[in-house]
């Protein structure tokens, strides 16, 4: 994304850091390249566009850390996507922006780095994590935890029959979205 682009071209360009963006359709890939160009970050940042999901997986499992750049938009503010769920069992640090969708199920300094959707914010929650590998571990092994008691298909399972059947006994729906299960 440009969000992440321009935060990663913030980074100290002397630390080894190498970004690699996964995904993208060719024409957003070609747009991307050219900003990577203009920010002088081009020969530190890798493209390697749709990936099969087995070829995804091990990519998010030995990366340092996981980013996911959403912007505050009306769009990217609500939509709960499963990458959060593929960084959290991945067992890697994940960095987000701090959007209602994220909070949701993130924690800043518990679960993961949030910050602001701006390339100054993000730019910090990546230089954080960058210079704090215990944090890092912690973050990533919550993470992992919350999503294997939580998140799994069988937890859902069980949170959206709950849900039903509280909703059948002419209980109140609760939250507008609860456990991602509507209202």
């Amino acid at each position: 994304s440009d969000l992440l682009l321009s935060a990663f071209a913030r980074l100290d360009r002397e630390a080894p850091l190498r970004l690699v963006m996964a995904g993208g359709l060719p024409e957003d890939l070609a747009r991307l390249r050219a900003l990577a160009a203009a920010l002088g970050i081009a020969d530190r940042v890798d493209f390697t566009g749709f990936l099969p999901p087995l070829e995804a997986a091990r990519l998010q499992r030995t990366a340092d850390i996981l980013v996911i750049p959403t912007l505050d938009t009306e769009a990217g503010r609500y939509p709960l996507t499963v990458k959060i769920f593929e960084y959290m069992v991945a067992g890697r640090p994940i960095v987000a922006t701090r959007i209602p969708a994220n909070e949701e199920i993130l924690t800043d300094g518990e679960t993961a780095f949030l910050a602001d959707a701006t390339p100054e914010a993000l730019a910090g929650g990546l230089a954080r994590a960058v210079r704090d590998p215990g944090l890092r571990r912690r973050l990533a092994t919550n993470a992992r935890a919350l999503a294997l008691a939580e998140y799994t298909w069988e937890r859902r399972g069980e949170k959206t029959l709950a849900f039903l059947q509280r909703r059948l006994a002419g209980a109140p729906a609760g939250r507008p979205c609860e456990a991602g299960v509507p209202a």
